[in-house]
């Protein structure tokens, strides 16, 4: 817990004030818990949980090949690393994620890479068109989708793309 979460902390315990008088003057006593005082204290010994940046697909693998454990100076690095990106799609996500970027390449934080976005490409009546097998996406024999193995049905845009644009109209992402 850092100074500022124990100060707001503080500021939220349940306070009891008690009037009393002493020699025709009143007085306010305000009491507070000692067991949410004790709950603090116990707060102040753990770790605040830093959650890994969810960066986009290809600046993980940048960061991956190039840049992990900071080979080479970090001043270089920052410099790579929006000579390298600033201009393209990912201009924002650095700009609004700089400390914490610096913070993977120093090795201080954790970082994921970005789910792609999964989808079945499917009829009017809901059947399979594109299936994935063998390493490569083939036409499919028009399964309805149920319960059983439904990865193989699971295609990336680009896998779809790919293998004809004219499937993408019929993709519909995977919510599951």
């Amino acid at each position: 817990m850092k100074k500022e979460q124990l100060k707001e902390a503080v500021g939220e315990l349940n306070c009891v004030d008690t009037v009393f008088e002493t020699d025709g003057v009143s007085y306010i006593d305000t009491a507070v818990s000692v067991m949410q005082v004790y709950d603090l204290i116990d707060q102040l010994d753990e770790p605040t949980k830093v959650e890994p940046l969810v960066v986009p697909k290809e600046l993980g693998e940048w960061l991956a090949e190039r840049h992990l454990g900071c080979q080479g100076s970090l001043f270089s690095i920052i410099g790579d690393l929006e000579d390298m990106w600033v201009g393209s799609h990912f201009e924002d996500f650095i700009t609004d994620n700089k400390k914490s970027l610096i913070e993977v390449i120093l090795g201080a934080r954790e970082y994921e890479v970005e789910k792609e976005k999964l989808y079945y490409v499917l009829n009017k009546r809901d059947e399979t068109l594109l299936v994935f097998m063998r390493g490569e996406v083939k036409l499919s024999v028009g399964y309805v989708l149920r319960d059983g193995n439904k990865e193989i049905y699971q295609l990336t845009e680009k896998q779809i793309k790919d293998y004809d644009e004219r499937y993408w109209p019929f993709a519909v992402e995977v919510t599951e």
